[in-house]
């Protein structure tokens, strides 16, 4: 599957996808911790959808796999 084409897949879970829900699960664990203060701003790179953050995981498959294919194969393995 060409990169783009996985690129655009990821990105469409911006359609579907709640960050709202995460977090305040997120938050939810932060209380049951006790930590007593968050900036809910903070959270967000980590509860949604960015391209950065596809574009960094298939740089680092490639950096280590070569490519996607590779990666599934030898790092999760599935069949080729």
């Amino acid at each position: 599957m060409p990169r783009e084409t996985i690129i655009e897949d990821y990105m469409l879970t911006l359609e579907h996808y709640d960050s709202d829900k995460l977090i305040a699960i997120v938050e939810g664990h932060l209380r049951k911790a006790n930590v007593e203060s968050w900036d809910r701003d903070w959270l967000m790179p980590y509860c949604s959808v960015h391209q950065d953050n596809i574009v960094a995981f298939l740089d680092a498959i490639e950096a280590s796999y070569g490519d996607v294919k590779n990666y599934l194969i030898s790092a999760l393995g599935f069949s080729g």
